[in-house]
């Protein structure tokens, strides 16, 4: 008996072990032993069985034995690793103005292990990825406002780990309230000033009627928009970099 081979079945744990056959042979058993945990076995007539319930992360050595009616015995032998356990998301926080989430999670300490990290929208499509073989990777091109939820998966030995649970990307609050606009006639300008809490720059725009903007930006809860025209109405509106404004508020500035 010879050519013992095993196939991992990666995401349920389990294996399927084939040899060929013995002269004589009756029965075969067959013996699954793992650095840890308690021996895994099956006896069966034909040149296969399946193994279930194995450890994740563990190098198992396989015996296949023989058994014919005058009790000799013949014994073969391989060894193969089962996949990498799942990993754990530790945090996931998401700058706001480098639209960059830096991703850590529990690293399992088995060698060889490559971590791919996801970063999934509300509609389930991944939108960005990173790889390592450290504790963390960074998401890039993720603009706040959106929610996001990331996983990762550890691969080695050809075979992948069932992805983490999904973990919430958190995001610091990026989007103000325009509280209120004070018109300043003799300048031609307009005091915004909002409520908003996270991250420290935001910037205030005003909109007119054809879509023209003027901006002002501030870390401070307000800041003076320059260069109104006169007798326009101006939607004003206040965000922090990459992300959406909040609510607006409507007011003309001076007429000539």
């Amino acid at each position: 008996m010879c050519n013992v081979t095993v196939t991992p079945a990666c995401a349920s744990g389990s294996a399927s072990i084939g040899w060929s056959p013995a002269n004589g042979a009756l029965s075969y058993v067959v013996i699954m032993e793992a650095t840890n945990g308690d021996p895994l076995s099956c006896m069966t007539g034909s040149t296969s069985c399946d193994i279930s319930a194995l450890q994740c992360g563990q190098e198992y050595q396989v015996f296949v034995t023989a058994i014919g009616n005058s009790c000799n015995t013949t014994r073969a032998f391989d060894t193969f690793w089962t996949a990498p356990c799942t990993p754990s998301i530790i945090s996931a926080p998401l700058d706001c103005i480098t639209q960059v989430a830096v991703v850590t999670w529990h690293q399992q300490g088995e060698q060889g292990v490559t971590y791919m990290a996801n970063a999934t929208n509300s509609q389930g499509h991944v939108v960005s990825t990173c790889t390592s073989d450290s504790n963390n990777c960074s998401l890039s091109d993720l603009p706040c406002g959106p929610q996001y939820n990331a996983t990762v998966t550890a691969t080695a030995h050809d075979c992948s780990s069932a992805p983490s649970p999904p973990h919430v990307i958190s995001q610091d609050s990026c989007t103000a309230n325009v509280t209120q606009v004070d018109i300043l006639c003799q300048s031609d300008s307009a005091l915004v000033m909002w409520e908003a809490s996270g991250i420290s720059e935001f910037m205030a725009t005003a909109e007119d009627g054809d879509g023209n903007c003027l901006n002002c930006s501030s870390s401070n809860s307000s800041c003076e928009i320059s260069n109104l025209r006169c007798g326009q109405l101006y939607t004003f509106s206040v965000a922090g970099p990459h992300c959406p404004p909040g609510n607006t508020l409507q007011k003309y500035s001076e007429s000539s």
